[in-house]
């Protein structure tokens, strides 16, 4: 299941790199003053000007007001009718005038010892391809850090999500990507085929789905940005609690294996062993029934809390 979880943000999360990604990377002094600074306080080194913490969100709140700079990138991203189109911009402009996610990326950047306390960064080349990782990584990390404070609706329905693509990774044996989302190995090489995947996926998807979809994700990363996701007060299952929701999926799993024949059985068996080392298909084929699983009968809503805290 630990392996399950790491798809949490998924599509979105490619969604949001392609619109990040030109934020950081086009980044440069702004002015001669600068400029000249630059040369005075390090004459002979190749230091690259990222800025202050208010000039580094300043430039970026700016980028995020543009329409042409949001309906460029939605457009290139996927390609969806307009109606769907809309839906992805709307997310896309919340998401990047929001003045806590512009901090939240700075403070990562002076935490790596990316920026250093003057706002430079040890080269251009060390910039770009730090910020690459963490505007694929921030995304993830936040969202999967308020995922479990959500109302239990809003899980179930992240879950159904889950097993919406996953089922379609699989009718259009899609195996290997699959896998990858599964296993948490997908990487930046993968994002060409990523792209085409999931223009596929929101073409299939209905308006409504989407919208959900978008809903929730929303609410995750803004759950994270206001520090709610800190909250002391928020009280793990007990031990009891949690082995009682992992027999109950046990045993739908066990009840749906008695109905396969015994070689499929077995194959799927192995594959919910281990599913870093089976064959893709295998791999594929164990989420489902695992996602199946939480979302089968029984206390659905104690189920995807487990899901989240795992």
């Amino acid at each position: 299941m630990n392996m399950i979880k790491n798809i949490l943000i998924l599509l979105l999360t490619l969604f949001i790199f392609l619109a990040i990604k030109p934020f950081f990377f086009g980044s440069s002094p702004d002015s001669l003053d600068q400029k000249i600074f630059s040369f005075i306080t390090h004459p002979f080194s190749q230091k690259y000007y990222v800025g202050t913490e208010e000039e580094f969100v300043s430039k970026r709140l700016t980028s995020a007001s543009n329409d042409e700079y949001i309906n460029k990138i939605v457009k290139s991203s996927f390609n969806v009718n307009e109606e769907k189109e809309a839906v992805f911009k709307l997310f896309l402009q919340d998401f990047l005038k929001n003045e806590d996610f512009q901090k939240l990326i700075y403070a990562k950047l002076r935490t790596m010892a990316v920026v250093d306390k003057d706002g430079y960064a040890k080269s251009k080349d060390d910039f770009l391809k730090n910020m690459e990782q963490l505007s694929l990584n921030l995304p993830q990390e936040i969202s999967a850090s308020s995922m479990k404070l959500m109302q239990s609706e809003y899980q179930i329905k992240e879950i159904e999500n889950f097993l919406f693509k996953l089922e379609f990774y699989k009718k259009h044996r899609y195996f290997n990507d699959c896998k990858a989302f599964i296993t948490g190995n997908s990487s930046i090489s993968d994002i060409k085929t990523l792209k085409k995947i999931t223009s596929e996926i929101f073409n299939e998807m209905s308006i409504d789905d989407i919208k959900d979809m978008i809903e929730n994700r929303k609410i995750a990363l803004l759950m994270a940005l206001n520090r709610n996701f800190n909250d002391k007060s928020y009280k793990r299952m007990t031990d009891a609690q949690r082995q009682s929701v992992a027999d109950e999926i046990t045993m739908f799993i066990d009840r749906e294996l008695l109905n396969l024949p015994e070689s499929e059985s077995l194959r799927l068996k192995k594959a919910l062993s281990n599913m870093s080392i089976s064959s893709p298909e295998d791999a594929c084929d164990g989420g489902i029934l695992l996602l199946k699983a939480y979302l089968g009968e029984g206390n659905r809503e104690v189920k995807a809390r487990f899901f989240f805290e795992r």
